[in-house]
């Protein structure tokens, strides 16, 4: 019922999943009701406290766990997407999707809600906000990769990640060109659509490739 990463201390998982929730922007009954079970399960207290307390909690977790080198180093996190370890909780991958959004570049990224992640396989890299997402085609049982995204400065992490994406069975995805093209046309992709003049967050304009994957 807990993951790993909070075995060793029941009271910041679930301070951590209710600030979750609260990132969420929704009151997520089902995750909060898990961790009412969790609460009485372990003894812990009722909680009557703000909702501060909890971003406060969640922020303390952040610092001290979110990033390869207090995490897990850098090896480590590409041994865990190559063997297929991954964090498979929607609302962590909101988190950590929501961090990418607001970075550099986050324009490239589709906004995603929690409600359409729950309806989607998603796959999150252990110890950096990095991953991606698979859902499945209207009228296809195809498999299409979304959100893949990578903050991290690991060298060759996108690479692992685009790999494991394609071995789980993602078969075509919609990037913005030319630079993304040419990097998904080197793992087999090949754009079959193109839309032009395509109109970003930050006002400017971007060509649209629709792509399926062939082989190498």
């Amino acid at each position: 019922m807990i993951e790993s990463f909070w075995e060793k201390d029941v009271q910041l998982h679930y301070d951590v999943r209710v600030a979750v929730g609260l990132i969420g922007g929704q009151a997520l009954k089902k995750s909060l009701g898990e961790m009412e079970s969790i609460r009485q399960y372990c003894k812990l207290p009722a909680s009557d406290k703000p909702d501060s307390y909890y971003m406060a909690r969640y922020a303390e977790y952040s610092k001290k766990k979110d990033g390869a080198e207090n995490l897990l180093d850098a090896k480590n996190i590409i041994a865990s997407v190559i063997e297929g370890d991954f964090i498979r909780d929607p609302e962590v991958f909101y988190v950590s999707l929501q961090k990418a959004i607001k970075a550099d570049h986050g324009e490239y990224l589709a906004i995603r809600t929690i409600s359409a992640l729950r309806n989607m396989q998603v796959f999150k890299a252990r110890g950096v906000d990095a991953g991606f997402a698979l859902t499945s085609k209207k009228g296809s049982a195809e498999l299409e990769i979304v959100s893949l995204f990578n903050q991290s400065r690991i060298p060759g992490l996108g690479t692992k990640l685009t790999i494991a994406a394609i071995e789980l069975g993602g078969r075509s995805l919609e990037c913005f060109g030319p630079y993304l093209n040419d990097y998904y046309g080197s793992h087999g992709f090949k754009s079959h659509k193109k839309i032009n003049s395509v109109k970003m967050r930050n006002g400017s304009y971007q060509t649209l490739y629709r792509m399926n994957y062939i082989t190498l």
